[in-house]
């Protein structure tokens, strides 16, 4: 059922976007920040449940969904968000996967991650074929000139729970 879903989301997106990589990726980080917002939902759940606090689970989500906003930071300064129909069907397709995401959260959570890793595996295998597809022009293109200069990072020690 699980690999139904994602091969038929992997279509539409494959098919629409097959010559239009910025558009595709604006797409794949719109619906890739989906599972983040799930996350911070279901932990929300559990903490009013009584099931516990776990600021530190809260720490790693925040770092990573940071790191995803900068994505689509980037592929909407490379005017992939430019369509209209394209805005409507990341965020349509990021609503319906959130809903899918937190009930699969849960049933289990294990197939919430394998949901998730099977969409991850697809948007790494798209960027690698684009870098390698492009690399040539696109080291020769200078960084889009809206991203923020001064983007701060945040680094997580996982053992200590410390940021630096």
């Amino acid at each position: 059922m699980i690999k139904l879903l994602v091969d038929i989301l992997l279509i539409v997106i494959n098919t629409i976007y097959q010559d239009r990589p910025y558009p595709r990726f604006y797409v794949l980080e719109t619906v890739g920040r989906v599972p983040y917002f799930s996350y911070v939902s279901i932990l929300r759940i559990y903490e009013t449940l009584g099931f516990g606090r776990r600021a530190d689970w809260l720490k790693v989500d925040f770092a990573e969904s940071s790191n995803k906003l900068h994505h689509l930071l980037i592929m909407e300064s490379l005017e992939g968000s430019q369509f209209w129909g394209d805005r409507i069907l990341a965020r349509t397709t990021a609503l319906l996967y959130y809903w899918i995401i937190v009930t699969l959260y849960l049933v289990s959570p294990g197939y919430a991650y394998h949901f998730m890793e099977l969409v991850e595996n697809h948007a790494y295998d798209s960027y690698q074929k684009f870098l390698t597809e492009y690399e040539t022009e696109l080291k020769l293109e200078p960084a889009p000139a809206n991203l923020p200069q001064n983007q701060t990072l945040v680094t997580l020690n996982l053992r200590t729970g410390t940021t630096w």
